[in-house]
């Protein structure tokens, strides 16, 4: 009886184990390192999640899954494969109004402009809730695009790349 006993309890925690290896939340490709990527998107190695990167260093963020097809090695294919294990955030920071517009769900250009209004005005967003202090905002909206939003710290001018 006891050996019956312990073998379940075995087949529970190697499930309990397998679950969480391959549970994986999503990846943001404007904010991911080339490790990150090199473990979760399926089709490429180490030399192709450093183009990508290199690629974004080089020719700004992402506006969709699509543009990863203009990193060399990248195709159709690989992005097909692997397009619900990525995400393609803004930062909310930086963004202008046609970028907002074009990267966010549902979003018009009414409302991105009230957006980069308040931040202008208010300073910088420090938490994505406090996108729902900007007029037109409305929870909804909020929700809907709460995962594309990035909020990336502030780089000290002596730590800018140059």
């Amino acid at each position: 009886m006891k050996r019956k006993h312990w073998v379940g309890w075995a087949i529970v925690l190697l499930l309990s184990w397998s679950n969480q290896l391959y549970a994986v939340d999503k990846v943001d490709i404007n904010t991911a390192d080339a490790a990150t990527l090199d473990q979760v998107m399926l089709g490429i190695g180490s030399k192709k999640a450093e183009a990508i990167v290199k690629y974004r260093q080089e020719h700004g963020v992402f506006t969709s899954l699509q543009d990863l097809e203009k990193v060399p090695g990248i195709g159709a294919k690989i992005v097909e494969n692997n397009k619900d294990k990525l995400i393609v955030s803004v930062d909310v920071n930086k963004a202008d109004v046609a970028t907002l517009v074009k990267m966010l769900n549902g979003i018009s250009t009414e409302l991105a402009t009230a957006l980069v209004e308040h931040r202008t005005k208010q300073g910088a967003f420090k938490t994505v809730d406090e996108i729902a202090q900007v007029p037109g905002w409305t929870k909804e909206v909020l929700e809907r695009n709460k995962e594309r939003f990035t909020i990336l710290p502030a780089v000290k001018p002596e730590t800018a790349p140059k």
